[in-house]
């Protein structure tokens, strides 16, 4: 089951049980972030992948998409930590902000 999160011009974000994604108007998926609980934590979850279309790349999709999962695990009083390597640099960088 997928949700709609965020309208943004002719896309779409969702959330789904791995995660985040979005898709343009046909319903074609342009973006996602995966993230996944770690074994053997009580509430921490890992971003393990990231994908934007070659179409879509540097007008902040990842960053949406990252922005939208980290609020959504914090939110629920979850931690997180990053495997992929965009995650680990939105994580770096946006902890400084803090």
């Amino acid at each position: 089951m997928k949700t709609v999160v965020l309208t943004e011009g002719t896309l779409r974000y969702f959330e789904t049980e791995k995660g985040f994604h979005a898709e343009d108007e046909s319903g074609k998926r342009l973006a996602e972030i995966e993230i996944r609980k770690v074994p053997g934590t009580e509430n921490t979850f890992d971003i393990c992948h990231t994908f934007v279309d070659d179409a879509l790349r540097g007008r902040g999709i990842a960053g949406r998409l990252t922005a939208l999962a980290v609020s959504r695990i914090e939110k629920n009083g979850g931690t997180v930590q990053a495997s992929c390597s965009y995650g680990q640099h939105w994580l770096s960088s946006h902890k400084k902000d803090q």
